[in-house]
């Protein structure tokens, strides 16, 4: 059964999925960075794009304003911004940026 992979653009958002440290742990409110966490439990369980979008609160969404980035909702301010691909195992989503989106 595929799955849903992912990898990050930068170091810093690695390190922040790796050890819950780092720079960007530094930027945010605590409860964004909790929501980071439910957001990539919620990526890692995922078979594909369909149940990540059947999560209505998350708002997956396409972002217009080119590079084929899309967005998910952290909370009502700041969402995970990432680009989608396929590769041999299946969807792929590069985890570029975490945002406020006001």
């Amino acid at each position: 059964m595929a799955s849903v992979n992912f990898d990050f653009e930068s170091k810093e958002l690695l390190e922040l999925y790796l050890t819950g440290t780092g720079s960007v742990a530094k930027q945010f409110p605590s409860q964004v960075i909790g929501e980071f966490f439910l957001i990539m439990a919620e990526i890692t369980a995922a078979v594909d794009e369909r149940d990540l979008r059947a999560l209505k609160s998350r708002r997956f969404e396409k972002l217009h304003r080119g590079h084929g980035e899309h967005s998910m909702r952290l909370n009502k301010q700041f969402r995970l911004i990432f680009t989608r691909s396929l590769d041999g195992t299946g969807q792929k989503l590069l985890i570029r940026r975490i945002e406020d989106y006001h």
